[in-house]
């Protein structure tokens, strides 16, 4: 049986909750010019709740002002906000395994990797696995693409080099012969079975391996991204180090209003019951009429009267708000899901 889950492409799925992606053209050309797009989120994709885009001034008022989190998760936010990096991006091509793309989005965002791409075509059938990805998914930007060939095209015309896996070492540099802090750079991972495919090969800037000394003759996928992503990080930190003269600790790569949007981002989700149907949509529709009455004189208003009835002050930050399996239903679209020779709805 076809089962199918027809979506608009603009819509992207984090948890349960729809969030509109937007058109990766969207912005004009003069924008274009002035910066590559390295940064995947705006406030289309990142504040649009059920229709409704918010501000991150109102986040912020609803989120902070109305003390719906703990200043333990806000201080969480602070620090891995500024730590966070867009410049390294690992893409999967055609992996049909869930528990590798989870596998591999949990050591991604581990490592501080703000994004992952997959490319799926619409309508595959993939393996479920019973490993999860810790909830790694809620803090990504996970992008979708439906052909190899497109997913290249858009990610180098974003500003990055793309290298491909590849254990032919007489073509391919190993992982350690590349200046990670250089140029934003995405890498391909093919898929269990038959690798990355010829057009990858054929499209992409370059080829990376790891080095290996055992009998065995390549590493399982997501430890062969764990590794590569790790190296890549820590190569990143130590050129970037050693070419500063300042001794701070090393940040991520995002300007002030990157982090300040990716702030508010996080902090809608980490809100109890965020990605319930329309629950910060409600929030923001409650939040601005109450702004509105206030400033036409019809009621006093604080941001502390925004949330009574919504907010349970005794719900737990860390409460796990989604089930893995269903992000990767609700980012991927997949047409059927098999789980032990049986398809699931």
């Amino acid at each position: 049986m076809d089962k199918t889950v027809e979506y608009d492409k603009k819509y992207l799925y984090h948890g349960r909750k729809r969030v509109y992606q937007g058109d990766e053209d969207d912005d004009s050309d003069d924008e274009k010019q002035m910066k590559k797009k390295i940064f995947p989120f705006t406030t289309k994709n990142g504040l649009n709740f059920e229709g409704v885009e918010a501000e991150i001034h109102e986040i912020e008022e609803i989120v902070v002002g109305n003390d719906m989190i703990g200043a333990d998760r806000i201080r969480r936010v602070e620090e891995t906000v500024s730590k966070r990096v867009f410049s390294v991006l690992p893409i999967l091509e055609n992996v049909y395994d869930t528990g590798n793309f989870l596998a591999v989005c949990r050591s991604a965002e581990a490592l501080g990797i703000g994004a992952v791409g997959v490319v799926a075509e619409k309508g595959l059938v993939f393996k479920q696995s019973g490993r999860t990805s810790g909830g790694a998914v809620k803090w990504q930007h996970i992008s979708q693409y439906e052909s190899t060939k497109e997913c290249i095209e858009k990610v180098k015309k974003r500003g990055f080099r793309v290298l491909v896996t590849d254990f032919d070492n007489e073509k391919a540099k190993s992982v350690g012969e590349y200046d990670w802090a250089e140029v934003p750079t995405a890498v391909i991972f093919g898929n269990e079975l038959d690798g990355v495919s010829e057009t990858a090969k054929e499209l992409a800037d370059g080829k990376v391996y790891l080095p290996m000394s055992g009998f065995t003759e390549s590493f399982n996928l997501s430890v062969s991204a764990a590794l590569l992503l790790y190296h890549a990080t820590e190569d990143r930190k130590k050129r970037i180090a050693s070419s500063s003269s300042s001794s701070h600790e090393q940040r991520g790569d995002m300007s002030e209003d990157e982090e300040r949007l990716l702030r508010a981002i996080w902090l809608s989700r980490s809100v109890a019951n965020y990605s319930r149907p329309k629950y910060m949509k409600g929030l923001i529709e409650r939040f601005r009429l109450r702004k509105k009455k206030g400033e036409e004189g019809e009621e006093r208003t604080t941001t502390t009267t925004i949330v009574h009835d919504d907010f349970n002050k005794k719900s737990n930050d860390d409460e796990k708000e989604h089930e893995d399996i269903v992000a990767f239903q609700e980012i991927l679209q997949p047409s059927q899901l098999l789980k032990r020779g049986k398809f699931l709805d």
